[in-house]
């Protein structure tokens, strides 16, 4: 494989490939064929991309009067010039547009066209990107810059005029499709030097294709294959190429893993090497190690974030030490029960110092966080270079990326992060001075528009795309992603250039017929890339169908025989063994909790078990604003101070609207003073929703018969069996004949009577206050708090019912008299304290239900028994 090419490779010869892949597939190729040769030592061949070429011509040629603007520094440009043209504020998208505006741009000065040209071509769009256009050029004129589009027409002066000598002899490889500036560069060059295209040796290839059901199993398909090439062929290359690599890397790269190493996937397994390479990269900012730089920075000069504070605290690269994780980990941890989206420094230092003093004396958190905001920059407007040197002060203090030693990966990453330092230290071209704030947007910016690709270690499979794979050449090809939706792609023209001109001059993705062309020549030049090629599609996306494309059709369908379904992660054959019961609750087990103990036990033993006695509960969510709980207790706590101000229903009847709500504003902002979170405009709007709330609800106290509230939120300690309980009773109502009425408030409208009726006493709260209360109880009722539908639910041993309270000798199919309800809620009571203390840890659900708001499923794995 270009043999014939390495043996022309003289001093004097250079050689042109169409991307950077090429171009390391080639040198690559020359050492082996050096190498098998006999030779031990050789001159490293002139074998570069043609951009970079261009680029080096260029910044070491004495004649050259202008500054080469990189891609990220004619984006920047490009979305100066927008924001600054009348009308902007009127773009949604103003980072998108000017990408789009780059590209036209861009297209426009490869084709040998300018703006001018236009004209003739009005829409509102294409006349803002004439303007947008003219200005830009004005400005690079101005500031004497110069774009990369725009190198191959400068060489080619150079050329002419002398002032640049070429080498005897130049080759370009590996070139699809021509832009005019391209075109006119190497007819140039073929004038002034011997210049030509290479075409390498056509490889003798079979073809086969293959149809999988999905994205999916068409992924895990090549991936067998493969494994199977790889484990039989070893050391072919093998090149699995995927048409939108960038979009499903993810995807890609797990399959990939689970099927060449499973045990990558295993905690505390060490990480093997994996015999492929992935070439699409990742977005510098989406690298874990360099968003924790950001998120560092973040923190300290702009308002705190509960979000950037979590993963700062959980980070690996900012916590290396095992007293600074243990440390930043508890703090975290406390954290996640706070509803406050934006925090302080000096909450967040109080937090770490009470945990360092309490339990890691030792830790250099404390330190290092009062450090680094003790450290302001010189100036609120900063040249970048200066911001540059202050970020890299911070990120020191911090001790970031860690105190271990790196990985070879995560030098890279951190070598491509200082050339990005490096580069946002050279933007003073356009912001002469910034803010902290723009200053870490545009950093931020930078990173996301940089892709960050490891370097390959010779892999023997690439998974490419499909302009990466152009020119390379291989044993054994995989091509997927061919269906009639997706090959040829859909052509998506540029929105700033007339489409009648993109179409005339065939620029790229101007149009169906153009993309067809393209698709063509890139599927042939791959065909002929390697002995064996299987080409693949899918024959649906989700609900819709599909078909091969039509530039695989004629070739002959074949089967697939290999596994297409994921495989189980196994490392070791499992036994099943029955262990459905703990160990007994002692005296020195110290259990604390109310009713929620005997509900837990009864929607599952195994909830119970795990969650009380292991403590295995869930990581608190992250909530702006009041959490569902909080809501719920500020409503509690407002009934309260209402009821101690009214205490009966004639006094409620008797009192003029204006007063009762005096009283509901007076117990609200009683309630909420005390919140830290009581400022913030979440809290107002909280408070006006409470107000309604309340006032519909005493409209509905009204309507029943006459009561006094004697008791509100009442605490008792109870013992039920063994088990000792706090409970809190919301309210106790004395009714007309001197009986009581157990309340408890709800703001969900999902309560029904039969969770203290069915088998198991699911809603276990009511129950134990009408047993543990008093002797004077005649009823227990749900009081549902809310706009929607608010009423009471509930049972009552007395023939005048209310609202959906209704007589005990009708509550459920076993007409239980209310003394019998009684009999059964005790002894179901203490049957669930009793099996409680035994250690009872089946896992059997109440219902399919009760595990839909568990958390444990894979601790209790259910799944493996249903």
């Amino acid at each position: 494989m270009y043999c014939e090419l390495f043996a022309l490779l003289e001093p004097g010869v250079l050689v042109l490939s169409a991307n950077q892949r090429l171009a390391s597939h080639l040198h690559q190729g020359y050492h082996r064929f050096q190498q098998q040769k006999g030779l031990t030592v050789w001159q490293s061949p002139a074998i570069f991309p043609l951009t970079a070429w261009l680029a080096h011509q260029w910044q070491h040629n004495d004649n050259n009067k202008k500054k080469l603007l990189n891609e990220y520094e004619e984006t920047l440009l490009w979305q100066n010039i927008i924001r600054a043209n009348p009308g902007s504020d009127l773009l949604l998208q103003i980072k998108k547009t000017a990408q789009l505006a780059k590209q036209a741009w861009q297209t426009l000065t490869l084709w040998q066209m300018d703006s001018t040209q236009l004209d003739a071509h009005h829409n509102q769009d294409i006349e803002q990107f004439i303007l947008w256009a003219e200005h830009f050029q004005q400005t690079k004129k101005m500031h004497h810059w110069l774009c990369t589009a725009e190198l191959s027409t400068e060489i080619v002066k150079f050329i002419h005029s002398g002032q640049l000598s070429l080498p005897k002899t130049i080759l370009t490889v590996g070139f699809d499709d021509l832009s005019p500036a391209i075109e006119t560069l190497f007819h140039t060059l073929q004038q002034h030097s011997h210049c030509y295209p290479y075409q390498p040796q056509l490889t003798p290839h079979t073809v086969t294709r293959v149809e999988l059901k999905d994205e999916e199993q068409e992924i895990r398909a090549m991936a067998w294959w493969a494994k199977e090439k790889y484990r039989h062929h070893h050391p072919h290359k093998i090149a699995c190429i995927v048409p939108n690599l960038n979009n499903i890397r993810g995807k890609v790269a797990a399959i990939f893993t689970e099927i060449f190493c499973q045990t990558n996937l295993i905690p505390g397994h060490s990480e093997q090497d994996v015999p492929f390479n992935i070439s699409a990269g990742t977005e510098l900012i989406h690298v874990p190690m360099i968003n924790s730089a950001l998120i560092i920075l973040k923190i300290v000069l702009l308002p705190m974030e509960k979000e950037n504070l979590q993963a700062f605290f959980l980070s690996p690269y900012i916590n290396s030490t095992t007293e600074d994780r243990c440390l930043a980990a508890m703090v975290a941890r406390e954290m996640m029960g706070w509803s406050q989206s934006s925090l302080t420094n000096e909450k967040i230092t109080a937090l770490i110092t009470e945990l360092t003093q309490h339990a890691f004396p030792h830790s250099q958190l404390l330190l290092r966080w009062q450090m680094a905001f003790r450290m302001k920059p010189h100036a609120p407007q900063q040249h970048p270079q200066q911001w540059a040197e202050y970020f890299n002060h911070i990120l020191q203090i911090m001790h970031w990326p860690g105190l271990r030693h790196l990985t070879s990966y995560e030098y890279q990453v951190l070598q491509c992060w200082q050339q990005q330092q490096l580069e946002f230290a050279q933007l003073e071209l356009l912001f002469p001075t910034m803010e902290k704030a723009q200053a870490i947007a545009i950093l931020s910016e930078l990173c996301l528009q940089t892709i960050f690709q490891p370097k390959s270690n010779n892999e023997p499979i690439q998974i490419l795309g499909v302009l990466e794979a152009s020119g390379s050449q291989f044993e054994h090809i995989w091509l997927m992603g061919l269906d009639d939706e997706s090959w040829p792609p859909k052509a998506e023209p540029n929105p700033f250039i007339p489409i009648e001109l993109q179409r005339t001059h065939a620029m790229p993705h101007a149009s169906a017929q153009r993309e067809l062309r393209y698709c063509q020549q890139i599927q042939q030049r791959l065909c002929q890339s390697a002995h064996s090629i299987t080409l693949s599609s899918a024959q649906q996306q989700g609900d819709k169908q599909l078909l091969p494309s039509p530039l695989i059709k004629s070739i002959t369908k074949k089967e697939w025989l290999f596994p297409t379904t994921a495989t189980p992660l196994q490392t070791h054959p499992l036994e099943n063994i029955c262990d459905d019961t703990g160990p007994l609750l002692t005296d020195q087990e110290k259990i604390e909790g109310g009713s929620w103990i005997l509900q837990q036990q009864a929607l599952c033993p195994f909830r119970a078990f795990a969650s009380i006695r292991l403590k295995a509960l869930p990581i608190p969510e992250n909530e702006i604003g009041l959490s569902a709980a909080e809501r719920g207790i500020f409503c509690h706590q407002s009934l309260e101070s209402v009821w101690k101000k009214i205490k009966t229903q004639q006094q409620l009847n008797t009192l003029p609207p204006e007063k009762i709500d005096h009283y509901i504003h007076e117990s609200i902002t009683l309630t909420t003073t005390t919140h830290p979170f009581e400022q913030n405009h979440y809290f107002a709007i909280e408070q006006q929703r409470l107000k309604k709330i309340i006032t519909a609800w005493l409209e509905i106290e009204k309507t029943r018969p006459p009561f006094a509230v004697i008791e509100r939120e009442t605490k008792r300690h109870i013992q039920i069996g063994k088990l000792s309980l706090r409970i809190q009773i919301d309210r106790i109502d004395e009714l007309m004949d001197g009986q009581q009425l157990v309340i408890d408030y709800k703001t969900s409208k999902q309560n029904s009577l039969q969770d203290w009726l069915g088998e198991r006493l699911i809603q276990p709260q009511l129950p134990i206050y009408c047993l543990y209360g008093s002797e004077h109880v005649v009823g227990i009722a749900f009081a549902e708090v809310n706009l929607a539908k608010p009423q009471f639910k509930g049972i009552i041993d007395q023939p005048h019912t209310f609202s959906k309270i209704i007589p005990a000798e009708l509550a459920g199919n076993e007409k239980r008299s209310w003394q019998q309800h009684r009999q059964y809620w005790q002894q179901a009571l203490e049957q669930l304290s009793d099996d409680f203390c035994q250690g009872k840890a089946n896992v059997d659900p109440e219902s399919a239900q009760a595990c839909q708001f568990c958390e444990l499923h894979t601790l209790c794995r259910i799944g493996d028994f249903t």
